[in-house]
């Protein structure tokens, strides 16, 4: 199925609550036919909000027509994902839907990370004949809950979420999904900095549909390079500290090495 026919089904998109804590900008049209999937690629530090990385932050299977993506957490989606690709014999996203919750309620216990996080699988259902979305929750206990066709929109906003259809629908698909984006950076960016996700870098879009699965770079934010110079300079002032840490404690021990502590 190519672009154009998806964006046929714009004037029948609706939007549905996705719940959870957002940690990243999250755009999704979910139809029969196929998936469009957008997110941005910020990873902001938990203590500050600050910027911390670039990152991906979905990744394909075209081996099961399938996609995975997460919020939340950022160490969750890329166990599963790990945990998919090294032990699960699978042919589609049935078969992972319904192996989810007990793995990832393993994987998030392993973890021990504090707050909350949700996984969405997309991919098309051979039972059903068409694509599917599914959200699993750690606030649920990663109980498989079947996403309704229309449009997902994380986080939330009640300005985006009455005009987001006609957005589509005059814009596309692409374009569509990069313009809600970009208000919702607006958005966030007039919050408080405690209280913002941190949505920024570039707008990553995938499409997954009965013929291709791709991934391309829809657009970069103005202040890429700014704060990527930000994310260096960071980097090396937490690694100096670090290195005078580690000197500090090395002097700290006697000639043989050996803390007198014990």
């Amino acid at each position: 199925m190519e672009m154009a026919r998806l964006a046929g089904y714009a004037p029948n998109v609706r939007h549905h609550d996705l719940g959870g804590v957002p940690v990243t900008g999250l755009v999704f049209v979910l139809q029969p036919e196929g998936v469009v999937l957008g997110m941005d690629s910020l990873a902001v530090r938990a203590e500050d909000k600050s910027p911390i990385k670039y990152t991906s932050k979905f990744v394909g299977l075209p081996h099961l027509m399938a996609a995975i993506c997460g919020t939340g957490s950022q160490r969750l989606p890329l166990e599963w994902y790990m945990d998919v690709q090294l032990n699960v014999l699978a042919r589609d996203v049935d078969y992972l839907n319904d192996i989810a919750p007990e793995r990832l309620r393993d994987i998030y216990a392993r973890l021990a990370e504090p707050g909350t996080a949700t996984i969405y699988q997309f991919g098309f259902s051979p039972i059903e004949e068409a694509f599917v979305g599914t959200a699993f929750r750690s606030t649920n206990d990663f109980v498989a809950e079947r996403l309704a066709y229309g449009i997902g929109i994380k986080p939330a906003s009640e300005d985006l979420i009455p005009v987001a259809p006609g957005l589509l629908e005059e814009l596309g698909y692409v374009s569509g999904i990069a313009e809600v984006m970009a208000r919702l950076r607006i958005a966030d960016d007039a919050l408080p900095m405690a209280e913002r996700v941190g949505i920024g870098g570039e707008i990553h879009l995938l499409v997954l549909n009965d013929s291709a699965q791709y991934t391309h770079i829809v657009d970069r934010w103005p202040d890429f390079d700014r704060q990527f110079d930000y994310m260096l300079s960071r980097l090396r002032a937490d690694n100096a500290k670090l290195a005078a840490v580690e000197s500090g404690a090395e002097q700290a021990l006697p000639a043989d090495g050996v803390s007198s502590d014990h």
